[in-house]
């Protein structure tokens, strides 16, 4: 199945500058992944999007308002829906558990140009996955469904002056109030070839 551009879909906690920073700190750099990459139970994290902080403030003053009025409905919503959440909570890691990622093929490209990065993901179980996302900083962030035994390589338009990146792997449903992410280097190119203009103008 193609890849999903976004629209609308990647806003939240996981594109502010302190989630780029808290995921800087996670997700220390440890090298290239080489080979399929299974995404497991220890390679995967799970973050709050902007929507799940405001849903966390929303309960924690249900459960004040609650306690202080004691409202017995007001403790069986704020729990029902605290209950909701640790269910997309779940649901969120069927979505990504077991997933195998691998790096695809890239052309090489000029200096100054974008490079395609495509990463190949496979979905070796029964269940559909759905908005599986690609993200790398400065680029937008596309979307895509891996129907069950079968794979999808979506691409990534990367600047040539930040090539050295890494790939992130994502995934958002339900509600959009939690964010699994998986953070995978499945590139590293140490430089690009100057293009033909920028070498016809050195002397």
């Amino acid at each position: 199945m193609a890849a999903i551009p976004p629209a609308d879909r990647g806003a939240g906690f996981a594109d502010s500058r302190l989630a780029r920073t808290a995921s800087d700190w996670i997700f220390k750099p440890r090298g290239r992944e080489r080979g399929r990459v299974v995404l497991t139970q220890r390679r995967v994290f799970i973050l709050p999007t902007r929507q799940g902080i405001v849903f966390a403030g929303m309960l924690l003053l249900m459960l004040i308002g609650s306690t202080n009025y004691q409202l017995s409905l007001g403790f069986a919503v704020t729990f029902l829906l605290a209950a909701m959440a640790i269910v997309s909570i779940l649901h969120t890691f069927r979505n990504l558990a077991g997933l195998v990622v691998s790096a695809g093929r890239t052309a090489p490209v000029f200096a100054g140009d974008s490079a395609v990065f495509h990463v190949r993901i496979d979905n070796p179980g029964g269940v559909m996955r759905h908005s599986v996302a690609l993200s790398h900083p400065g680029s937008p962030t596309m979307f895509t469904d891996v129907a069950p035994g079968q794979s999808v390589e979506p691409g990534i338009a990367v600047p040539a002056a930040a090539h050295h990146g890494a790939h992130a792997l994502s995934a958002r449903i339900d509600a959009g109030l939690v964010l699994r992410q998986s953070r995978r280097e499945l590139y590293r190119l140490s430089a690009a070839r100057r293009g033909p203009a920028a070498a016809a103008a050195q002397p």
